[in-house]
């Protein structure tokens, strides 16, 4: 039976092995409660059908057959299959935003592995702890976290393990805002991933690809857009709706900045659903924030708005630092583009505060730099050293706008022609009349040259 649906997954026939592995369990319980005959073999499928049901995206589903494996193997004392249930676990407690739960039990999990020698399971609770250090802002533990993974990998002689790492590592330098240092990690790991055919890996680390070339200082947005396409064409060709939702959430990031309202706002729609059915809040919450800025660029200032307000609840519940950040700036600077001061400087102070906090790369400098505009900061104080082109771009027009010194606006707009120049001409013409900062850096300079 075991073999015949780890066939079975290699195909991703995961219907028929959803189907095989029914049928499976139902001859070894044989209408008894599960474990009360073949223990061992009965958990073992359900752990199987948990890693198809994590790969099909049915989050709760996973959740429910790893308790069901957790409770046959606990109680018999079976350490290596009670900790593989409880790593499942609190996979389902990530990827629902459950950290404040999730936290404890991968660190037990992970000491747990550690003491046994279990370096499957030690590689299996870092790979998650990374991940959870990295969206609650704390981008350097998480890069410990995927490096001594890496050591792990290497130490196992596991070349898929060994290509997650990379992965994992240069997703921790892209959250430091070091793009140039994820890149050839990236092709490393894609390098593998094709070579020993991890589809799964390769959707994901070609997505990583995609975010890469929209942060690096090449301002490469036709590339960023041609790897996020191919990720997302793997992923829906394989079925791995998990990797859908970090394709589809950067290929909307990267519509908006280029102004492609319809697309994204279609986008936003998509991503809404699959983050539902798949339990992912904080996508869900994004959903939201993309369909407000979306609004904000068309001048709906009161649907735009709406649309944040619903996210940042949803992001506060989560407690996730830079998705408060962002929508809190989205909010201030809505606020302020409309020129209400006092309701802008609360939203703009509290995501300036979570910046400074936790050295989020975005937004970065812009809740800063939207205060000096304020007249709350001194904008000289503002250091536009981190973010993506186009983020820093929109600071540097906000600080010149600010009073900044006329060099700020020469930094604007080289950044912006920049991301136009690898575009078509309709392309570049959809960027300067839809995007909010690049018609305010046209207002700016048809009056003052930036020269």
């Amino acid at each position: 039976l075991l073999p015949a649906l780890d066939h079975l997954t290699r195909l991703y026939q995961h219907e028929a092995f959803l189907e095989l592995s029914v049928e499976g369990l139902a001859a070894l319980t044989d209408g008894d409660p599960p474990g009360t005959t073949h223990p061992e073999m009965t958990a073992d499928v359900l752990l199987r059908q948990a890693a198809v049901y994590e790969l099909l995206g049915m989050r709760s589903d996973e959740r429910r057959v790893a308790e069901s494996a957790l409770a046959i193997a606990a109680p018999r004392g079976d350490k290596k299959r009670a900790l593989a249930a409880r790593l499942r676990v609190a996979a389902g407690e990530l990827l629902a935003g459950d950290f404040a739960t999730a936290r404890p039990h991968l660190d037990s999990c992970l000491a747990e592995a550690q003491a046994a020698g279990a370096a499957r399971q030690e590689a299996d609770a870092l790979l998650q702890l990374g991940s959870l250090e990295l969206v609650t802002g704390n981008a350097a533990a998480s890069r410990a976290a995927h490096e001594q993974l890496a050591e792990v990998a290497r130490r196992l002689g596991d070349r898929l393990l060994e290509g997650k790492a990379l992965t994992r590592v240069a997703t921790g330098l892209l959250a430091a805002g070091e793009h140039q240092g994820a890149t050839p990690r990236l092709n490393d790991a894609l390098a593998v991933f094709r070579q020993i055919g991890a589809r799964q890996e390769e959707a994901q680390a070609t997505a990583l690809l995609g975010v890469a070339y929209r942060h690096g200082p090449d301002c490469r947005y036709d590339l960023a857009r041609r790897h996020l396409e191919a990720s997302l064409r793997i992923c829906r060709e394989i079925g791995f709706r998990q990797g859908e939702l970090l394709a589809l959430s950067n290929q909307l990031q990267v519509d908006l900045e280029l102004a492609l309202l319809d697309q994204a706002e279609r986008r936003a729609a998509e991503l809404q659903v699959l983050a539902q059915s798949l339990g992912a809040r904080i996508f869900e919450a994004y959903s939201d924030t993309f369909r407000g800025e979306c609004e904000r660029a068309r001048g709906r200032g009161a649907a735009a708005l709406s649309c944040f307000e619903r996210a940042l609840a949803q992001m506060r519940a989560q407690n996730v630092p830079r998705a408060v950040a962002e929508t809190l700036l989205s909010i201030g600077r809505l606020h302020l583009e409309q020129g209400d001061r006092a309701q802008a400087l609360p939203p703009l102070e509290e995501a300036a505060g979570l910046v400074e906090l936790h050295q989020l790369d975005e937004p970065g400098p812009l809740p800063a730099a939207w205060l000096s505009l304020a007249g709350a900061r001194d904008a000289s104080t503002v250091a536009v050293d981190r973010g993506p082109a186009l983020l820093r771009a929109e600071a540097h027009l906000v600080l010149y706008l600010a009073g900044g010194d006329r060099g700020h606006l020469v930094a604007a707009a080289a950044r912006m022609t920049a991301i136009t120049a690898p575009l078509d001409e309709a392309a570049a013409a959809t960027f300067w009349q839809h995007n909010p900062a690049a018609r305010r850096l046209r207002a700016t300079t048809s009056s003052h040259p930036p020269g």
